[in-house]
């Protein structure tokens, strides 16, 4: 029999579907595509407004754009079908990030180990071992909540109840929005018609030299679920590095004996 190829079929299956060649997918390939060729002035005139924001699936990232093409870390996606606040380490990993450079203190933020299961569409599940207390400042007011973290990149997804806990009133016929008696301004919306909610949006500078006020609290998980010993963010960055080097080369490390050290999770 002819010996596997891994290498080979990875790289038939890296094939642009826009040119046919491999290398590369549709979304850098560098040929234009046919709706972005005409550039005509009558085609200019009638040209769409841009959206005001694309959800794209890049080197592995979901991450969110402007209008401008900024990329947007402090947004979540209401999903009123949704029953828990969940999101992908890596959606959560940038929003704390983003919030480092506005000068949170993000190493106060607390991770609580968990097993809680999510049903999705066409009997998929997934588990959840880990939540998390995410800061958020909406309309002004600051708080934190309970967040559910999978591995992987799922979209930061806002449910249903952390919707009704905010009193988020949302208009499909206007695409407008609105928190509880505050006025109606324009929803953001994604790619695909879904409305993302900031979730930094400060009315007023902020006094880091002072513990921020919590104006909501919002904790949706049921007694016994969490541990309630919380982990640090940077302990939470160092247990799940193991998921991802443990397919690393070991055998460059060797101890004086001569044994080589697993890696955690291995078994």
């Amino acid at each position: 029999m002819k010996a596997a190829d891994p290498r080979g079929r990875s790289k038939a299956a890296l094939t642009c579907l826009r040119c046919g060649q491999p290398g590369h997918f549709a979304v850098n390939c560098p040929l234009p595509s046919k709706s972005q060729g005409s550039s005509s002035p009558k085609s200019q005139g009638t040209k769409r407004a841009a959206t005001e924001s694309v959800a794209m699936l890049e080197n592995a990232h979901v991450t969110f754009q402007d209008q401008t093409g900024a990329e947007r870390p402090d947004v979540t996606m209401l999903d009123p079908g949704a029953s828990a606040y969940l999101s992908g380490y890596g959606p959560v990993r940038r929003y704390l990030d983003f919030l480092r450079q506005q000068g949170y203190p993000v190493g106060d933020v607390k991770f609580f180990r968990c097993r809680h299961k999510f049903h999705f569409g066409g009997d998929g599940e997934s588990w959840s071992h880990w939540a998390v207390e995410l800061p958020m400042c909406i309309g002004g007011n600051h708080g934190r909540a309970q967040v559910f973290l999978l591995a992987g990149e799922t979209p930061l997804l806002c449910g249903r109840p952390i919707i009704e806990a905010l009193g988020i009133i949302m208009d499909f016929e206007k695409k407008q929005l609105k928190l509880r008696d505050g006025p109606w301004r324009p929803a953001t919306i994604g790619l695909h018609g879904e409305y993302l909610l900031g979730l930094w949006d400060p009315s007023e500078p902020v006094d880091w030299s002072k513990p921020l006020p919590l104006q909501f609290d919002l904790r949706l998980a049921p007694d016994g679920d969490l541990d309630p010993r919380p982990v640090a963010y940077d302990d939470f960055c160092k247990q799940e590095s193991a998921f991802i080097t443990v397919d690393d080369d070991i055998t460059e490390e060797t101890y004086a004996d001569g044994e080589l050290p697993v890696p955690r999770h291995l078994l």
